[in-house]
Formats: C-alpha cells, sequence, structure tokens
C-alpha cells in the first residue's frame, strides 16, 4: 500500500482505533511512516485519547475524528484523502435483548464505512477485521463438516437464524458485514481484504487498557 515518493499515498484511515487491534495498528502504522486519521467514538475520552496522542509521530502524523458507526456520512472526513482504511471498528452490544437490534446495526456500520470509501474516490484498498465465526465449517443442518476452509465456506445463516443464543447472532452479524464489504467492494472498484481471527491476546502497549 505504501509508495515511498508519494506521501499521499501513505496516508491511511484506522476505525475504532481505541480498541486493543486499533490501538496496535496505530502504532505500528506510525512507526512505519505513515499519515494516520484514527477514528473513536468520543475524542474527548482521555482513556482512550491520550495513549494514542502521545505515540512516537503522533504530533505529526496523526489526527483522531469523532465517528459513529450508526451515523451515515459519520466517516466522510476520516476516509477523505486516504488511500487505504483498515476497518476494526464494530458495534458488538451483546446487552441488545433482540437478534435485529444486533445485527442491523452492525451491517449498516460497515455499509456507512464503505461509502465513505466510494465518496473518497481514492480509497485503492479496505483491510476489515472479520471473524473466523464468519467461516464456520457447519452445514445447514448445524453439523460440522470435516472439510478445509477456504474462501467458499460460510457460516450457514438458515441454521444460525433458527439459534437464539447471543452467538448465533454474532455469527450471523459476521457473516453478513462481511459479505456485504466483499459486495460493496467489488461493485465499486474497491480492493476489500478480509481477516478472519479466530482470537486475539497480547499486551496492552500502554498501561491503561482501551475497553
Amino acid at each position: 500500500m505504501a509508495d515511498e515518493g508519494n506521501q499521499t499515498a501513505k496516508k491511511v484511515c484506522v476505525t475504532g482505533a481505541g480498541g486493543y487491534i486499533g490501538s496496535w495498528l496505530v502504532k505500528n502504522l506510525l512507526l512505519r511512516g505513515y499519515t494516520i486519521n484514527a477514528t473513536v467514538r468520543d475524542p474527548g475520552d482521555t482513556k482512550k485519547s491520550r495513549p494514542l496522542l502521545e505515540l512516537p509521530g503522533a504530533e505529526e502524523r496523526l489526527r483522531l475524528f469523532k465517528a459513529d458507526l450508526g451515523l451515515e456520512g459519520s466517516f466522510d472526513s476520516a476516509v477523505e484523502g486516504c488511500h487505504g482504511v483498515f476497518h476494526v471498528a464494530g458495534p458488538m452490544d451483546f446487552t441488545k435483548p433482540n437478534p435485529d437490534d444486533f445485527i442491523v446495526p452492525a451491517v449498516n456500520g460497515i455499509l456507512n464505512v464503505m461509502k465513505a470509501c466510494a465518496k473518497a474516490k481514492c480509497v485503492r484498498r479496505m483491510i476489515f477485521t472479520s471473524s473466523v465465526t464468519a467461516a464456520s465449517p457447519m452445514n445447514d443442518k448445524g453439523e460440522f463438516m470435516q472439510t478445509c476452509l477456504d474462501e467458499r465456506c460460510w457460516s450457514p445463516l438458515n441454521f444460525l437464524k433458527s439459534q437464539t443464543t447471543k452467538l448465533a447472532w454474532y455469527m450471523i452479524a459476521k457473516t453478513l458485514v462481511e459479505q456485504e464489504a466483499l459486495k460493496y467492494g467489488l461493485n465499486n472498484n474497491i480492493e476489500v481484504v478480509t481477516i478472519l481471527p479466530a482470537a486475539v491476546i497480547g499486551p496492552w502497549f500502554n498501561s491503561t487498557p482501551a475497553f
């Protein structure tokens, strides 16, 4: 993604920068010379913003933006001028009592970010953090299949919709969000790369974890 002869090509956006993955991304991108537009829900929340602003290179090359996945247009300013977007943020609120309250905001959120990428007309690639739960090796009966996983493998939505657990809602949300991102990118000439971690572990780079 980087082009050493073109500083504009080294400008990227990181959504959900106050979280674990997002904060490490910001730190490592700064170390590699990138200029970063980072989004957080509340720049005034010093618990999450101060550790980012104190990173080496942050004063010159990091700018925080307030953005909400639930608000269309909220990411337009942060994405403007960027050639790449690392989309880490996700509205996964397990306190929601109904599946639609859990799933719909997640799908709308990815579309809001993708629309911002399309409006900017300079984003070449979006790297999106999905989940291994979007590629569960089950069939429509909920039976686990003994086959290798690849890009053709999706968690079975029909089976998951028959379940009432919040884990099933989470799996539906992650599957639909990834499918929407790939489809939107294909239709709008934006390369979408998805990463499906099974777990994320490791140390915080600061003494105040940004939960």
